[in-house]
C-alpha cells in the first residue's frame, strides 16, 4: 500500500476491463484518481467498483479524440485535487481486417483513438504537470508497435506511431528538465491481457520506483511479462 500516495491520476477508457483494473490498483495504492470514458455511466461504474468515494475519485465523460473535452478534464483533476502526477492513456482500439477490407474511414477512425486521442493527453496533461514539478505519462499500446501482423495493418501503424510519438515525448521533457517521464505497456495482440498484469506495470511506471525510466516499455507477451 501507498506506493503513489498522494498523487493524482487520469485513466482514460475506463469502460475497458484493463484500464479500470490498472485506475483501481492505483487508488489501492493511494493515488486520487479521475475515473474517465466516453461513455459516462461507464466512467461512474468503474469509480464504484473500485470502491472510491468522493474523497478520493471522481467520474468524468470525457469524449474520444475531443480536445476541449481534454483539457476540461485536466482541469478538473486539478481543480478538484489541486495537481497532476500522472496520466494513464487507456488501451487502444483494435481492428482486424485485411489491407483490403479495410476502408478509409476504418483508418481514419484509428487514427482519432489510438494517435490523436494520446497526443491531446501529452498535450494537456504535460502542462499541467509542469507546474506541479513533474509526473508520470503511461501509455497502454500493443506488441504490434514493434512488429508486423496479418490483418492488423492499421493497428501496426498507429502502434507505431505512439511507440515513437512516446519516445520524441519524454526527449522533449527531458531536454526541458521537468521531471516528466513517459513509459509505454505493450500488450500482445495474441491473447488477451490479463488486467492484473497490465495494472502492476502502470503502478510500477507512476510510481517512485521507476524515477530514473524514461521512454522506456514493459511488454506482456504472449506467456510471460518482462522489462524490454
Amino acid at each position: 500500500m501507498g506506493r503513489v500516495a498522494n498523487k493524482v491520476a487520469i485513466v482514460t477508457g475506463v469502460s475497458d476491463p484493463i484500464a479500470a483494473r490498472s485506475a483501481q490498483a492505483l487508488l489501492e495504492e493511494g493515488a486520487r484518481l479521475v475515473f474517465a470514458d466516453a461513455d459516462a455511466g461507464a466512467a461512474q461504474a468503474a469509480c464504484d467498483l473500485a470502491g472510491a468515494d468522493a474523497a478520493t475519485a471522481i467520474a468524468i465523460c470525457k469524449p474520444v479524440a475531443d480536445e476541449e473535452a481534454w483539457e476540461s478534464t485536466v482541469a478538473a483533476a486539478v481543480e478538484r485535487f489541486g495537481r497532476l502526477d500522472v496520466l494513464v492513456n487507456g488501451p487502444p482500439l483494435v481492428m482486424r481486417k485485411s489491407i483490403g477490407d479495410m476502408t478509409l474511414d476504418d483508418l481514419r477512425l484509428l487514427e482519432e483513438r489510438n494517435i490523436v486521442e494520446p497526443w491531446l493527453g501529452f498535450k494537456y496533461a504535460i502542462g499541467a504537470m509542469r507546474k506541479g514539478g513533474g509526473g508520470s505519462i503511461v501509455n497502454l499500446s500493443l506488441t504490434l508497435a514493434k512488429e508486423g501482423a496479418s490483418d492488423l495493418a492499421g493497428n501496426c501503424a498507429t502502434a507505431g506511431g505512439l511507440r515513437v510519438m512516446a519516445q520524441a515525448a519524454a526527449l522533449e521533457c527531458g531536454q526541458h528538465s521537468d521531471g516528466i517521464r513517459v513509459n509505454s505497456v505493450l500488450i500482445s495482440h495474441e491473447r488477451p491481457a490479463e488486467p492484473n498484469e497490465v495494472a502492476a506495470a502502470v503502478v510500477y511506471f507512476a510510481s517512485e520506483e521507476s524515477r530514473f525510466m524514461t521512454a522506456g516499455e514493459i511488454t506482456i507477451e504472449a506467456d510471460s511479462a518482462g522489462d524490454q
